[in-house]
């Protein structure tokens, strides 16, 4: 980023002097007829300050301020700012440092804890899911329905594995409903809320998700064993062997477990023996893993070793068998080493927008948002009689200006609304449904992007920000052009901020005011 090209020779220092103005924000400097305020130039003082750059004093810092932006004016003089290329990478900028601002922190920072505290346990779950490919009202109606009558026989005393094997329309049915063990992000959210919310030989109320309806028992609960680094070798049984060949292979792999008992090297058997040809290159290892990655009885077999070095007998799963070593393990990581890796896990589920849609209900709050209610039903029901949104519909409606919905002293018409539905598809099933769910989408759009549009208006550290990515990616240019093109030995890496920042340019103005 090019904010580290700014002002690293400037000086680092407390900041009392900037205090005691009688203006909330005064104009200390004017260059080029644009004024300069105090909240600028205090932002980046300070910034300077936290990252201990050498003591000046306040008058060669000014100085240093001064002939920084003097040419930053020389860089706006020959219409850098001004190019295409200027304003869309400034603009892919702005884009990125905004997000932050666009999102409720208390609830993501709230979210990221709850992920990674339930990073730290197990929970051993089955579940019974219904409704899998259900898709209008009526068929999500007689899936739940379903559900909740497969629920009654379990709390009248059925046994849920039994009822899994009989109802649950996902793979799991083969394993009597057994989903093995989960932990934070394994899951969609509703999934994971619900089963951490359960103690061992508890059952769920019905929880739906995007899949369906899911009745989930669990199991049993334990800590985050950490992460594990096997190896293995293993001997494959297809599907449906015949006992001859079933009987075949286990006695090869009870024979490589003789060889690793005298003293045979793992890797080298690994690497001569196992049919798994993609670890078996690396001497059988596989990549670090945690618990609920593998097949059940790989996983018992794997982390009952407890030393480093130890293998286990040959253990069987659906695939073959295997002998598995333990290589290495580490406990999980610190939460702020976790962090980057827990907000790319919220984005993929329902966590993603959780903190956006508290951020929107603040702002509508805020700004008085207003949904006329008839205009919406009146919607709906054009949908309905028509049985589609698609160009008729559109059609129908691309003259309305009735106001759908305003805040901020802003209105939105029902031709805008129409307007928002042509970028769209064409929608033919739950079609009243669809309109109000568009409309609830383009009022949190313009909401939001309204308060984007007003960020630098209304947080003083965004525009400044913006200001420093701003004056930076000017500075570097016009230093570009008249420094580095002609020393074109001098590596990409010095494009820091150089020191000899420049003299007074000619037909700029300077005004500098009293602290």
């Amino acid at each position: 980023m090019k904010n580290k090209w700014l002002l690293a020779a400037l000086l680092a220092g407390n900041s009392w002097f900037l205090g005691g103005a009688t203006d909330v924000d005064p104009v200390i400097m004017r260059v080029n007829n644009k004024d300069i305020h105090k909240s600028e130039f205090e932002y980046i003082y300070n910034k300077n300050s936290q990252q201990q750059i050498d003591h000046k004093s306040l008058d060669e810092y000014v100085t240093l301020f001064k002939n920084y932006k003097l040419k930053v004016a020389e860089a706006e003089a020959m219409g850098i700012d001004t190019t295409s290329a200027f304003k869309n990478e400034l603009a892919g900028y702005r884009e990125e440092l905004a997000k932050p601002y666009l999102i409720d922190a208390s609830v993501d920072d709230r979210l990221a804890h709850e992920a990674y505290d339930r990073m730290k346990e197990d929970v051993e779950v089955s579940h019974i899911l219904i409704g899998l490919n259900a898709r209008t009202p009526e068929e999500r109606a007689e899936a739940k329905k379903k559900a909740e009558s497969v629920l009654a026989e379990i709390k009248a005393g059925e046994d849920f594995e039994m009822l899994a094997e009989k109802f649950s329309e996902d793979g799991s049915r083969q394993n009597k409903g057994y989903l093995g063990f989960i932990r934070g992000g394994r899951t969609v959210y509703p999934f994971e809320k619900a089963a951490f919310a359960l103690q061992a030989g508890e059952v769920s109320d019905i929880v739906e998700t995007q899949f369906g309806y899911h009745i989930i028992k669990v199991h049993s609960r334990r800590p985050n064993p950490g992460e594990f680094l096997f190896s293995h070798i293993m001997i494959l049984v297809p599907r449906g062997a015949s006992d001859e060949v079933k009987a075949q292979k286990e006695s090869e792999i009870r024979a490589i477990y003789e060889e690793l008992k005298s003293g045979a090297d793992f890797a080298t058997m690994a690497k001569e023996r196992s049919e798994d040809k993609a670890s078996a290159v690396r001497g059988g290892e596989l990549p670090w893993v945690s618990s609920g990655q593998f097949v059940k009885e790989f996983e018992d077999a794997a982390f009952a070793l407890k030393n480093k070095g130890d293998i286990t007998e040959p253990v069987l799963s659906p695939y073959g068998w295997h002998i598995i070593k333990l290589m290495d393990r580490r406990d999980i990581k610190p939460f702020e080493q976790m962090r980057s890796e827990i907000t790319r896990m919220m984005a993929r589920d329902e966590r993603g927008s959780m903190a956006r849609n508290a951020m929107v209900a603040k702002l509508k709050n805020d700004y008085g948002f207003s949904l006329e209610e008839s205009q919406r039903a009146k919607l709906m029901k054009l949908a309905g009689d028509l049985g589609k949104v698609d160009s008729s519909y559109i059609a129908a409606i691309h003259n309305d200006q009735s106001v759908l919905f305003s805040f901020e002293n802003h209105s939105y018409t029902v031709a805008d609304f129409a307007s928002f539905l042509s970028k769209g598809r064409d929608v033919t099933v739950n079609a009243p449904d669809y309109v109000s769910t568009m409309i609830g989408y383009m009022a949190d759009m313009e909401i939001l992007d309204f308060e984007k549009a007003h960020l630098e208006d209304k947080y003083p550290d965004f525009r400044n920000l913006m200001n420093e990515y701003r004056d930076g990616m000017l500075l570097f240019e016009i230093s570009n052009r008249e420094v580095w093109k002609k020393h074109r030995k001098i590596p990409r890496a010095c494009r820091s901020f150089s020191r000899k920042i420049g003299k007074n340019t000619n037909g700029i103005n300077l005004i500098i005011k009293d602290f």
